[in-house]
């Protein structure tokens, strides 16, 4: 079933500026964290129109909430006599949701309703969805990919009064990951570290990120570089005992291994690191941290770990296999001669 494309959420800012909010705003999509963002600014703009604190309702919906109750709610018309706001997050757990549909088509003009449900909409053709797409009242948070991560990380230091690089920035991601309310908590320790007017320096990434956690996705390629076994195990699990998605990590060892293969065939030309570093888009203290203490040192072994992490990545996607046995037997096929 192809893609149903919705409004973007990162509309919403404009749409609040030029004061062109719609009376109902359905936010769906897999990035949360701009959910979130975005229902505390529809709250902070639609508050001033606001007469009565009693006129404001935040609803969490838990499984089966009566459609019935929240909608004779937003009938109910507001005591301050001015505009209404109901935010109803989790819409998924409502009971009939169809009930909806009327007044998604003929809002109340005293009222705006904001309505969360996390993860993927494509039911558009059944009610109340149809409607909310057809009305274009639904805005969708797709996560970011890496660079759009790295540029959002750029601006938001350079908001808080501090400089962070493009490659630094690329770096964070590939150390903590790329789950933004993550990145955004590293953010804040290094603004509470530093001050204004600081720079972000590769150093302080790896010194302060790192320190969240026990191991470091540098700390399992050094062991993988190393070809210490037991160490990249013990590494491996520990970083996904606290919270690291196991496609991350494989993810990471596909990069691992791509730039083994690029500075394989770029060193026989004559290029250097920095310049390898740039032609791979990638911090170069990380592309040089990959590359310099490996075993990945023929095509033959870089082949045989491609291949170890193709069958790792169609397990996972295939399979409900364990996920620390999977990273057993990945790592022992990439390490093994």
């Amino acid at each position: 079933m192809a893609k149903v494309k919705h409004r973007s959420l990162y509309e919403l800012p404009e749409l609040i500026k030029g004061e062109k909010l719609p009376p109902v705003i359905f936010m769906c999509g897999e990035d949360t964290y701009a959910i979130d963002g975005a229902v505390k600014l529809l709250i902070e703009a639609i508050e001033p129109m606001i007469g009565s604190d009693f006129d404001k309702e935040i609803i969490s919906a838990e499984k089966k909430t009566s459609a019935q109750q929240i909608i004779d709610l937003l009938l109910s018309f507001p005591l301050g006599g001015s505009k209404k706001l109901v935010v109803l997050k989790d819409f998924s757990n409502i009971d009939d949701k169809k009930k909806f549909t009327e007044i998604i088509n003929s809002p109340p003009e005293y009222l705006y309703l904001i309505i969360t449900q996390p993860g993927k909409v494509n039911a558009t053709k059944i009610e109340p969805y149809a409607s909310l797409h057809n009305k274009k009242y639904m805005f969708e948070a797709v996560k970011l990919k890496q660079h759009e991560l790295a540029d959002w990380l750029v601006k938001h230091a350079k908001k808080n009064k501090t400089n962070l690089s493009y490659e630094n920035a690329l770096a964070l991601t590939e150390i903590v990951g790329e789950e933004k309310s993550l990145l955004e908590m590293q953010m804040q320790k290094f603004y509470d570290n530093l001050g204004e007017g600081k720079e972000i320096t590769f150093d302080i990434i790896t010194d302060l990120a790192s320190s969240t956690r026990k191991f470091t996705t540098f700390n399992l390629l050094d062991a993988i570089g190393s070809g210490n076994k037991s160490k990249a195990l013990e590494i491996a699990y520990n970083l996904i005992e606290n919270g690291t998605e196991i496609g991350q990590l494989i993810s990471m060892l596909n990069n691992y291994c791509l730039f083994n293969a690029q500075w394989m065939e770029l060193s026989k030309k004559g290029i250097d690191l920095a310049e390898a570093a740039k032609r791979a888009d990638v911090n170069y203290f990380y592309f040089k941290n990959s590359v310099s203490k490996n075993i990945f040192k023929n095509e033959n072994r870089l082949l045989k770990a491609s291949g170890a992490l193709l069958n790792a990545d169609i397990t996972i996607k295939t399979t409900s296999t364990d996920h620390k046995t999977v990273l057993s037997i990945l790592i022992s096929e990439m390490i093994s001669d």
